[in-house]
């Protein structure tokens, strides 16, 4: 039976109780409140939980780059050469295309994904 068991606390952040596991190579963390205990919190809820952050941090950023446009100081436009391929950013597609010399109404507007 272990004698010094890794506990955690329900007041701590998912962060410290990832990285205690981590430190231990432990996938199970018991929760004690008050001296009794709360629960078990598992090294993969902890990540599902941290991953799920993020993804929503970056559809937030995302957003905030779609609503700024290229006016604000965004991304510009991208322009593709339909003979050879070549990409290019602008507001206009360039006059002629500097890898196969094609003129500017052979670009078109790449969509956004």
């Amino acid at each position: 039976m272990t004698r010094d068991v890794i506990i955690a606390y329900p007041n701590e952040t998912c962060e410290v109780a990832l990285e205690r596991m981590m430190r231990a190579h432990i996938r199970h963390l018991p929760v004690v409140s008050a001296g009794h205990l709360a629960g078990f919190v598992s090294f993969r809820d902890l990540v599902l939980r941290d991953v799920a952050a993020k993804e929503g941090a970056l559809q937030m950023m995302s957003s905030a780059v779609h609503l700024t446009g290229s006016a604000a100081g965004g991304i510009p436009p991208m322009w593709k050469c339909h003979s050879c391929g070549h990409l290019a950013h602008g507001e206009a597609p360039p006059d002629r295309c500097p890898a196969c010399a094609a003129r500017y109404d052979q670009f078109g507007l790449l969509k956004e994904s």
